[in-house]
């Protein structure tokens, strides 16, 4: 593999919960898990990490926030960074940036790292966040799996696994960042960092103490305050004003008053200008009023005190003026294992089975509420949004980390949740009113609380590692006391655990008021036949099964018994175990609204008519001859106005009927569509709304690259896999007008690309992946104003030229902020 700066976001991939890793260009931006029919050099790779965790946000196809008042400071720490002895300055190892929490530390962190002057000048980077209760194999399996791009094989020995980060890091360039990092994490990490010319640490902690334990060059840098009255005032306004199009005029006086008031602390800034903006010119003055009592309580303390009494304070006060309907939702969210992105068609699933959504006097759906519930959230600056999808959804939020820790307190006092940590912490709380318990990397349950209406339980795999565990490293849970002792559950989220006999015990039909169970990212192989008796279910989330073995999980023919069921999530090699005397059932699910990766069978013959037409999502995997086919396209749940997103994949050889094909092109609300199969032509059947489009094994022409699918006006999002069997692809002048992500994989005969002039004006990200006869970088990309080119799969003698100084590759990409080569 090549060197690399690797700066990718997770591929957790929609709002919807975890996906297995699709091949590069394969995911388009919505959904969790995209139909995976391809072979070659692109397809999925088991043994590549794939984290949770927060990362660096300059590769995600989201706006990104505007940061005010950095500058000074992230050119001094590039120059720390990327300075060396031979250029006349003191060399630093460890460059720190200490400050408290909420100033900013990491956003500093970011910036620098996206940097393009730090991106070109290391050859291998790697950001890694430090949680607050952290284990030491998990952060070297982090840092191994970030720097050498791959993971260790099942039978990895902890300390074999440092001599090898230490091996492979050693006479390498590398910039290893640690996010939120304490003293103990330090002692046990710096052994595996090769102090050598040139390579660089960077930290940010809260711990001033850090240099006492450093051994080399260390330089520490404060973050700092925002002072600037003007840069205040701008960040303030934004938020508080301008996003809501309220009048300056009107608003500017006592804002400018209430911004200085933050004493220019970045967090407290965004949380007042975000309750604000919510507000009337009429109410500000009284929460002016109370701002003001809250910092007078504090006069006279420390600048450091009066700013961590006074954050925690205005955290009360947001809270408090949060609508009851939101309060709740709020507080829920600490339930996540810290820094963890959320998934947000996952979250606000689980709100509506814990009752959290109130539909009464509205005309929209439960699902369109809750995701009300959540922008709302993020307006107030309550939450972050990380991700948002090429169909405008937010797809991955967070809470910033001294957010959750107010959430999990305020939970704890209204005994809303309790959140335990590990095996090395008890459930403690002495109330009988505990409602919702979260378990994270732990095995222990909370069995005095027999009222619980929630238990999320989050193992060491599903948050961290995506596509990898560690068998023999992990904790084993026992899923029958979770039946017989927790019989009022409504949620049941097991996400990433692993259990000691691969499946859930039969008593999970006693859990008859259960509304949402999530099996993500687990061991869980089979499902008993009771689960058809959980007649009250509204989401069944079963994918991503792990493990060694790797053996296809099994589900039980009882769909047809739970016609409350409105989201299916499957995977294609999930057998549901049928027969001719005990067919398939689906067209019994009339509320069904979500079928995700149900795999093609006969049953699509006497049912595809019958499906839901409350349908908004559906995924048919392996479709194997044209009848199946047909009646897929002949399905009036596929025709209906209401069809958002459609992923097909049928084999090869699989005729069809262009008739039928052209349907399609009545789905007009349709935004997200996924073809996997060989088509001739493309242009009379794409329909015209469509903002993200992924096509595989299709033998697309000239023709259709300018009729069909060129004239899209409204895309976003194209990824071509194996879709084009020519020499030239062209895209030709105008073509394109909105796309921001272009991916291009598996095209054997591909030797060049032409973009003409005013063709995809807006285009950010360009992906080209195992198009091995590609000669050199598209023609016209100069003229393109790209912010992240990946380069994957490809010869290496195509990366050695980009890389090298003065080349004509090298002159082209100059303007590209962020440059992989994998």
């Amino acid at each position: 593999m090549e060197a690399q700066v690797n700066m990718e976001e997770p591929k957790l991939d929609s709002g919807e919960g975890c996906s297995s890793s699709p091949s590069v260009g394969a995911q388009g931006n919505e959904e969790e898990t995209t139909i995976d029919g391809g072979e070659g050099c692109s397809s999925s790779n088991p043994m590549r990490a794939q984290e949770c965790q927060r990362q660096p946000s300059s590769s995600r196809n989201n706006e990104e926030e505007p940061v005010f008042g950095l500058e000074k400071d992230i050119d001094k720490l590039v120059d720390l960074l990327t300075c060396s002895n031979d250029q006349g300055n003191e060399e630093k190892w460890v460059v720190s940036i200490v400050g408290i929490g909420g100033i900013g530390k990491t956003t500093l962190a970011e910036k620098v790292y996206l940097d393009t002057r730090v991106k070109k000048h290391f050859e291998v980077a790697a950001w890694i966040f430090i949680p607050k209760r952290w284990n030491k194999e998990d952060v070297m399996l982090s840092i191994f799996s970030k720097t050498v791009g791959v993971l260790p094989g099942e039978d990895w020995d902890p300390g074999k696994l440092e001599a090898k980060i230490k091996g492979f890091l050693r006479g390498k360039l590398y910039l290893i960042v640690l996010d939120s990092l304490h003293v103990e994490a330090w002692r046990d990490i710096c052994h595996v960092l090769p102090h050598h010319g040139g390579s660089k640490v960077l930290i940010t902690t809260r711990n001033r103490d850090l240099s006492l334990y450093v051994d080399g060059k260390f330089e520490e840098h404060e973050a700092k305050l925002l002072k600037n009255e003007e840069q205040r005032w701008k960040l303030f306004r934004r938020i508080a004003i301008e996003r809501k199009g309220k009048r300056i005029e009107e608003f500017g006086e006592l804002g400018k008053q209430m911004s200085d008031k933050c004493h220019g602390l970045p967090l407290g800034m965004m949380m007042l200008a975000g309750l604000l903006g919510t507000k009337d010119i009429s109410e500000w003055e009284p929460v002016d009023s109370a701002f003001t009592s809250i910092i007078e309580k504090y006069e006279g303390a420390s600048e450091t005190l009066l700013l961590d009494k006074t954050l925690c304070e205005l955290f009360t006060l947001c809270y408090h003026n949060l609508p009851s309907y939101l309060k709740q939702c709020f507080i829920h969210l600490a339930l996540f294992p810290e820094n963890v992105e959320v998934p947000t068609g996952m979250l606000t699933r689980m709100w509506i089975a814990e009752g959290f959504v109130d539909t009464d006097g509205q005309s929209c759906e439960a699902e369109e509420v809750a995701t009300g519930y959540l922008e709302e959230l993020i307006e107030r600056c309550l939450v972050q949004k990380v991700k948002k999808s090429y169909t405008g959804k937010v797809k991955l939020c967070r809470l910033h980390n001294r957010i959750r820790e107010f959430c999990i307190e305020k939970a704890n006092e209204e005994s809303f949740l309790e959140v335990i940590h590990s095996n090395y912490q008890e459930f403690t709380s002495t109330s009988t009113q505990i409602r919702r318990a979260a378990v994270v990397y732990g095995s222990q349950l909370p069995k005095q609380y027999s009222n619980l209406r929630s238990l999320n339980h989050f193992g060491e795999c599903g948050m961290l590692m995506q596509n990898y565990s560690f068998e023999s490293e992990l904790v084993r849970v026992e899923l029958k006391p979770v039946c017989e002792n927790f019989k009022l559950l409504r949620v049941l989220n097991l996400w990433g655990i692993r259990t000691h006999d691969q499946s859930l015990p039969a008593q999970l039909g006693d859990l008859i008021h259960l509304r949402y169970l999530g099996l993500v990212a687990t061991d869980i192989k089979l499902l008993p036949r009771s689960i058809g008796n959980l007649c009250n279910l509204l989401t069944l989330d079963y994918r991503r099964i792990v493990g060694p073995d790797y053996v296809a999980g099994r589900l039980p023919n009882v769909l047809g018994k739970m016609q409350s069921l409105e989201h299916l999530y499957l995977e294609s090699y999930i057998h549901i175990v049928t027969s001719a005397k005990e067919p398939l059932k689906l067209d019994a699910l009339k509320k069904l609204k979500t079928l995700k990766n149900i795999a093609a069978g006969d049953w699509m013959i006497q049912q595809m008519g019958g499906l839901s037409s409350s349908l908004r999502k559906l995924g048919i995997t392996g479709i194997s001859n044209q009848q199946q086919l047909k009646a897929v396209f002949q399905c009036p749940s596929i025709l209906n106005t209401s069809l958002l997103n459609l992923q097909l994949s049928w084999d090869k050889g699989v005729n069809y009927d262009i008739q039928d094909l052209r349907l399609l092109r009545s789905c007009e609300k349709l935004k997200k569509l996924v073809l996997s199969g060989k088509i001739e032509k493309l242009a009379p059947i794409v329909p015209p709304n469509l903002l993200d489009l992924s096509l595989k094994h299709n033998s697309l022409t000239v023709g259709d690259m300018k009729e069909a699918i060129g004239k899209l006006d409204s895309l976003k999002y194209l990824s071509l896999q194996d879709a084009y069997d020519g020499k030239c692809l062209t895209f030709g002048e105008g073509v394109f007008p909105e796309l921001e992500c272009l991916a291009l994989s598996d095209m054997p005969f591909l030797e060049e690309i032409i973009i003409e002039n005013d063709a995809m004006p807006h285009l950010k990200k360009l992906e080209i992946d195992c198009c091995r006869q590609l000669k050199t970088l598209p023609e016209g990309l100069e003229h393109v104003e790209l912010q992240h080119l990946s380069i994957i799969h490809m010869p290496k003698p195509f990366g050695d030229e980009l890389k090298q100084e003065g080349s004509e590759c090298y002159k082209t990409i100059q303007h590209i902020p962020l440059l992989e080569i994998i």
